[in-house]
This record gives C-alpha cells, sequence and structure tokens, in this order.
C-alpha cells in the first residue's frame, strides 16, 4: 500500500502531478476540491450546506475537512493507497486526521512564477493582489504541514516542465523503493 500526498502552493501544478501520478501507479486520486464539489451537487442538507459554503467563499473548520477526508479515504477503492492533494494544509488538519503518508511531495515554485501562471488562468478572483493574500495564508499552513512530515518529505523543482517534473517525482519514488 503506497500513500502519496502532493503539495504545492496555487499554480504549483500539483492537481496535474496528482492526476498524473494516479494514473502511473495506478491509484485512486482523493483531491479535496473534487470531493467538496460532489458533496454541493448531493440534494439534501449536507449538499445545500456545501453549496452555501462554496458560492460564499467560506473556510470549513478543520475538523470538518478532516471528517470529509477520512470519510472518502475509507471507502473500498482507497484501501490498496492513494494519492491526495488539497490536504492536509493546516497542522490541526494533520492532527485530526493523519493518513500517514509513504511520501509527501512538494512542488516548489517561485512566487513570481506562481502569479504569471495563476494570472494566465483568466480567471475573475484571480487579481495579483488576491493571488499574492491567498498565497501569502497558504505558504504559512504549507511551512507547519511539511515540518510534520520532513521525514517523508522530497521537495521537487516545480519551475521544470509538466513532463520534466513528473519524471523528476517518479526517479525520486524509484530510488525509494
Amino acid at each position: 500500500m503506497m500513500k502519496i500526498y502532493v503539495a504545492g502552493l496555487p499554480g504549483s501544478g500539483k492537481t496535474t502531478q496528482t492526476e498524473k501520478l494516479g494514473k502511473y501507479l495506478n491509484l485512486p486520486v482523493a483531491q479535496m476540491g473534487v470531493i467538496l464539489r460532489k458533496i454541493a451537487v448531493e440534494d439534501g442538507e449536507k449538499g445545500e450546506m456545501m453549496k452555501q459554503v462554496m458560492s460564499t467563499g467560506q473556510l470549513l473548520s478543520d475538523e470538518e475537512v478532516a471528517q470529509i477526508m477520512g470519510d472518502e479515504v475509507s471507502g473500498e477503492e482507497y484501501k490498496d493507497g492513494f494519492v491526495m492533494e488539497g490536504f492536509p494544509r493546516t497542522e490541526k488538519q494533520v492532527e485530526l486526521f493523519n493518513p500517514d503518508f509513504d511520501k509527501v511531495i512538494y512542488l516548489e515554485v517561485s512566487e513570481d512564477a506562481l502569479v504569471k501562471r495563476l494570472l494566465g488562468r483568466g480567471r475573475m478572483d484571480d487579481s495579483e493582489e488576491a493571488i499574492k493574500k491567498r498565497m501569502e495564508v497558504q505558504k504559512a499552513g504549507f511551512e507547519q504541514v511539511l515540518g510534520c512530515y520532513r521525514d517523508k518529505l522530497v521537495k521537487i523543482d516545480g519551475e521544470q516542465s509538466v513532463d520534466k517534473v513528473f519524471e523528476s517525482i517518479v526517479a525520486h519514488l524509484k530510488d525509494e523503493s
């Protein structure tokens, strides 16, 4: 069983690399954003609550996020391992639900490159100021989380091409096995 966490700031390429790695390792992918969007389209109280949270830009509590991810990966499809993205983002989330990752891959990308990538997406909420504010908040949380996984942490240069980043990840995983 292999459990891998792919981490990085917005625009680092973590979603792309998580999906590629899941296919390569033939493991299911657990992406917090996808899971939350799936809940938001459900009928009933839970779905309505999630729609409200997402439409207003509110954040779920660490307890709620940990519960949602814990419920997700306790399913049968995840029993042989998974590649995770978007959780955990805070030290408190690690305390509440620690999947005991075998490897934590952090995609390092400079702030300038991240801003450029995110501005290139053309989203309405992606002004340079908003992007920098989101990065600042997430960076503080990530430093705590990465500290929790120091012994399992692999830092990858995320400024390379998508394929080069993936090759670097795979090479590192092969070196470890």
